[in-house]
């Protein structure tokens, strides 16, 4: 056995009555018990709180801890488990999305943390999943993505806008050959000179009046398209 015994200050732990603690010399703790985000007197696991203490057991796995009393917040790092907790609160995630009270829960918070799967990491609620591959894939599915706070744009499908765009240029295209063709037969048999100006340039105008709206028509069939119904840009 190693004798390089290294001796620190541990601050002792407040415990309620029927907990259990392991602890280590260096200030790392396993507190089995119930419910609490700070005090003996907090969280679900307090006789005050609405079921009295029950149905809330919790697990602390702390490393350098500060106080009497876990702390999410101030402790260097913590795994901490519950039963029943009000995760956003301990989390400080209270602005973000839903707010969840009473709920079975695990929340972690160190300097940083790492996961580093071999084969992937999958996390999924009912239907909508996010995946990361061990080959570089990543796939996000959901009925509803948002990109950003106060996403309200859809985002644009990148294949489906240049296949769109390509028939828009196409459409362009063959609309301006068709209207070069118009005013060519138009100029050609009977002469210009022969029918009066002005009836010229109203035939001209609802030719190319006639193609840009076939041009646009096309455009905005095709626009919806473009954009992505799930997924949403800021």
């Amino acid at each position: 056995m190693s004798t390089d015994m290294v001796y620190e200050d541990v601050p002792r732990l407040t415990r309620r009555t029927g907990d259990n603690l392991i602890a280590g010399s260096n200030n790392s703790t396993i507190l089995l018990g119930r419910d609490r985000l700070g005090t003996v007197e907090s969280g679900y696991g307090s006789l005050n709180s609405p079921h009295g203490g029950t149905e809330c057991g919790a697990v602390h796995i702390i490393a350098g801890r500060v106080g009497t009393d876990p702390s999410i917040f101030d402790d260097s790092a913590t795994i901490y488990l519950s039963a029943k907790n009000d995760p956003d609160n301990a989390a400080g995630t209270f602005s973000i999305g839903t707010v969840n009270k009473e709920k079975s829960a695990i929340v972690m918070r160190a300097d940083c943390i790492r996961i580093v799967p071999r084969t992937d990491i999958k996390i999924s609620i009912g239907d909508s999943y996010f995946l990361i591959n061990n080959d570089g894939s990543i796939t996000i599915e959901s009925a509803d993505i948002s990109l950003g706070f106060g996403a309200m744009q859809a985002a644009i499908l990148g294949t489906a806008y240049r296949n769109g765009e390509t028939a828009v240029n196409n459409s362009i295209s063959a609309a301006l050959t068709a209207l070069s063709t118009a005013i060519t037969a138009l100029t050609a048999t009977p002469p210009l000179s022969v029918i009066p100006p002005i009836v010229a340039a109203a035939a001209t105008a609802v030719t190319a009046t006639s193609l840009t709206s076939g041009i646009i028509s096309a455009f905005e069939s095709a626009a919806p398209s473009y954009l992505s119904v799930t997924t949403k840009l800021r």
